[in-house]
């Protein structure tokens, strides 16, 4: 009996104690920290990427462009070692920023991305290509709403194993695929407008 208890009740007790101190360390009073953007509506989150929000704030849905991967599809991310502009040559050359990451927009709140239009501004840039930032898995390939248009998001494999994804909104025109490999500077689309609901431009993001 007395080995039956060494061996058998005291190491279970011992994982439960374990598991019940993880539990008691790692609960977060007085605020609640939102696991995901949303997208539910266009170029806006209700708060931004892990801010403290109060513990009664609704969930909002999941948005299905915010990855959390399993080990099989982790492993088949490339390493990104050096990122490039998407748009323009590789250090951005003929384009310029129209609006920036958290420039408030009138109407829609804090921008969450880059608006990386042409240099000619306005439509001038409709069309153009779009290039991968760099070597990456396309993970998503879809038109989710109108605001959005065409969305491509490929994931990246930082040198120290993080893993990024890179945002492509607003797309005229999409070549990627979900599973595709694609190295940097590949196309993958062309800037467009959402269907006309803006001046052509591409809504830009990196997000881990």
């Amino acid at each position: 009996m007395k080995g039956y208890i060494i061996k058998i009740v005291i190491p279970v007790v011992l994982v439960a104690l374990f598991c019940w101190g993880m539990m008691a360390t790692l609960k977060v009073e007085g605020h609640y920290v939102q696991p995901l953007k949303t997208l539910k509506t266009p170029q806006q989150a209700s708060v931004a990427f892990g801010y403290p929000v109060g513990k009664d704030a609704v969930v909002p849905a999941v948005e299905p462009m915010m990855h959390i991967f399993d080990p099989f599809t982790r492993a088949k991310i490339p390493v990104a070692r050096h990122f490039d502009s998407p748009v323009g040559t590789e250090n951005g050359a003929f384009t310029y920023n129209a609006q920036g990451y958290l420039e408030m927009n009138e109407t829609r709140g804090h921008h969450l991305g880059d608006d990386l239009n042409g240099i000619g501004g306005q439509d001038s840039d409709y069309g153009n290509p779009v290039y991968s930032a760099a070597d990456g898995l396309v993970v998503y390939a879809a038109t989710p709403s109108k605001g959005w248009g065409k969305v491509v998001v490929v994931a990246h494999k930082l040198t120290d194993g993080r893993i990024v994804q890179t945002m492509f909104a607003h797309l005229a025109s999409s070549t990627a695929k979900v599973g595709d490999l694609v190295g940097r500077g590949q196309k993958i689309g062309s800037i467009g407008s959402a269907g006309g609901q803006y001046y052509a431009h591409l809504h830009y993001e990196i997000r881990e």
